[in-house]
């Protein structure tokens, strides 16, 4: 393997001094478009074809989806060679595709950050186009607000616009982000309309590429929507529009020297489509000729385009009632899921396993996924749950984003501050850590505060003389007598019923006491308190006994409810003011 690669690089070094430059980029396409072959050619080239070569780069980051960091540097690499070679042409790609980066992976901040110089590039050089494809990712960040009335409106201006210049991309790129707003509205008639007007604009559009656009992401909508009202000849009309716009694109491509990859990606997408429609009309061999058409190229492109045929194969499967594949395949994208650490994607992978399950009558084991499916339910929101509650960590939060912003305004000043405003960056930093630790260890100190003062209450409420006590607080403090010397609350099974027994008193008197004795508290709150309480000695005078432990002989059932009570009331885990107090008594 290791040979081939060699022999590959060298002969991509002869072919970057013996061939011209459109021959050589038709070559870097022939080698498969790797990204190490194609910078290997870089050194031996200049001008116009150095810059094609790392515009190709660039589109292949972003295709093959290698993350937000590497697209970015493929980017600012374009745009850097550019403005060096004052190729304004080359300039507005760029300015675009890292617009384009930042909008995909919804970095806001940063996308922010250059859309008034690109809007004013693009304006003061007479890129109309690339001018519209700005406007439009501007629409794109109004989506995001929820505010789909105003996202209406605007795209509304620019359909108006562009019907007046009688400028047909502009109409069909405005009418499919139409279609979208409808969508996330959920006005399906009204999207429907508007993804139908766009596809009777694409034919006037004479750019292929551009046509291409709006027919791969309007053609999937009317596919979409189109099969799930069964209207699966028109379905096949359209399929049957975008593959033609595919040999067109692609004929462009090999025309021009340039990589057919954006064609062979919607290719791929368009059989995917077939074989789903073929299937639900009934033709399975139709449906299996277009599925194997993809296996056979599927697995040298990027893991997106994988894990969607992944997705289209289980709706086939299900589909066809073929539940043991259905399930095979729900199972290989749970595994993949849970690789990425996409912890919605795998619970909606397990929901479609549990389905198939049951539908083979695997009752048992559906039932045992619908406990891990409920518990991950129970555990995203519980996270949330704390998110919101731990005033803690929206402290720690804002600070950050108020930092990242200081810091912004630092690196613009630092052109001319240099090393004095290195120094300012530590400087915050420090200040910046100090700050947090001194909340963080503030809130320890109210824990302890906290402790004391309810055990001292209970001190001098065994001090009050019985008859200075009302009948509530009498049976309070005998409730509180009865835990100190039995400890009741250490019992994960003990109730309202069993402790008003041993009180010899009813349920209803029990729980007036504890609201009377306790401020307002219910018998559970009281009981968790009491746990609580006990758990801090634990934590404190046994740093060897694992969480799990001092949950369970704290009288938790496990450490779950245990986790989330502490959080509550005290505001930081309990590993956390474990740790605090081991660092006071060093």
């Amino acid at each position: 393997m290791i040979r081939l690669k060699t022999i590959i690089l060298f002969v991509l070094s002869a072919a970057a001094v013996l061939l011209p430059p459109a021959g050589l980029l038709a070559f870097a396409g022939e080698v498969g478009r790797q990204k190490d072959s194609l910078l290997t050619l870089l050194p031996a080239l200049e001008g116009e074809a150095k810059l094609k070569i790392l515009l190709e780069i660039a589109k292949y980051t972003r295709d093959t989806g290698e993350g937000m960091q590497a697209e970015e540097e493929a980017v600012d690499r374009l745009l850097r060679e550019a403005r060096l070679q004052k190729n304004k042409d080359m300039e507005a790609e760029a300015l675009l595709l890292m617009l384009l980066c930042y909008n995909n992976y919804n970095d806001k901040e940063r996308y922010l950050a250059i859309s008034d110089e690109a809007g004013r590039f693009y304006l003061d050089n007479g890129y109309m186009e690339h001018y519209w494809e700005y406007l439009f990712l501007e629409v794109n960040l109004l989506h995001t607000s929820n505010d789909q009335e105003k996202v209406i409106g605007l795209i509304r201006e620019l359909y108006d616009r562009a019907k007046s210049m009688n400028y047909a991309y502009g109409l069909a790129l405005a009418s499919c982000r139409l279609g979208t707003a409808y969508q996330i509205a959920k006005e399906s008639d009204a999207a429907m309309e508007a993804f139908q007007e766009a596809w009777s604009h694409v034919k006037q559009v004479k750019d292929p590429r551009k046509r291409a656009k709006v027919v791969y992401y309007c053609g999937q909508a009317l596919v979409l929507e189109y099969n799930r009202n069964h209207c699966y000849e028109q379905s096949l009309a359209i399929l049957d529009e975008w593959s033609k716009n595919i040999e067109a694109c692609r004929a462009w491509a090999l025309e021009n020297h340039e990589s057919t990859f954006t064609s062979d990606i919607s290719q791929i997408h368009c059989d995917m489509f077939r074989a789903e429609t073929y299937t639900f009309t009934g033709d399975f061999a139709e449906s299996d000729k277009y599925l194997a058409r993809v296996a056979a190229v599927v697995d040298s492109y990027p893991p997106l385009v994988k894990n969607y045929f992944l997705h289209t194969q289980r709706i086939i499967h299900k589909e066809r009632g073929e539940y043991e594949e259905a399930l095979a395949v729900s199972a290989r994208l749970k595994d993949y899921y849970a690789e990425k650490g996409e912890v919605l994607m795998y619970n909606s992978s397990a929901i479609d396993m549990r389905e198939s399950l049951k539908n083979l009558g695997r009752y048992k084991e559906a039932v045992a996924l619908g406990d891990e499916i409920m518990a991950l339910t129970d555990s995203l929101y519980s996270v949330e749950h704390l998110r919101q509650l731990n005033e803690l960590s929206m402290i720690y939060e804002v600070d950050k984003l108020e930092a990242q912003k200081q810091r912004q305004r630092l690196i613009i000043i630092s052109v001319s501050a240099g090393c004095l405003l290195l120094a300012v960056i530590i400087a915050i930093y420090i200040l910046y850590s100090l700050n947090l630790r001194r909340k963080t260890v503030s809130l320890y100190n109210q824990i302890r505060e906290m402790t004391r003062a309810e055990k001292k209450a209970e001190h001098m409420l065994g001090l009050v003389p019985g008859a200075e006590l009302s009948r509530g607080m009498k049976l309070f403090r005998e409730l509180t007598q009865l835990m100190y010397h039995e400890k009741l609350f250490l019992d994960p099974e003990v109730d309202r019923r069993s402790v008003a027994a041993r009180l010899g008193t009813n349920e209803n008197y029990l729980a007036n006491a504890i609201h009377e004795g306790a401020a307002n508290t219910t018998f559970a709150n009281y009981i968790s308190g009491l746990r609580l309480a006990y758990s801090l000695d634990l934590l404190t005078g046994n740093p060897d006994m694992t969480l799990e432990t001092v949950a369970q002989e704290s009288g938790y059932a496990s450490y779950s409810p245990f986790f989330r009570a502490f959080v509550k009331k005290y505001g930081m885990s309990p590993s956390e003011y474990r740790r605090l107090y081991s660092a006071k008594t060093v």
